[in-house]
């Protein structure tokens, strides 16, 4: 992930994690047509970095 963003530009967006999860449902449904699945239980996440880039993209 950080190759790509240094690639493109930008040094990153802070995502509060209150943030991650009060659209996490947004997230999973942005992801779903790309063939992503996240699971439905944010407690079940270990990495975020791929839902915070989404929510990114979608906040930009």
């Amino acid at each position: 992930m950080y190759e790509i963003v240094a690639r493109h530009g930008g040094g990153g967006v802070v995502v509060s994690p209150r943030e991650r999860l009060d659209r996490f449902g947004e997230v999973r449904s942005l992801a779903a047509p790309a063939g992503i699945t996240i699971a439905a239980d944010p407690g079940a996440i270990r990495e975020w970095k791929l839902l915070k880039v989404v929510l990114t993209a979608a906040l930009a």
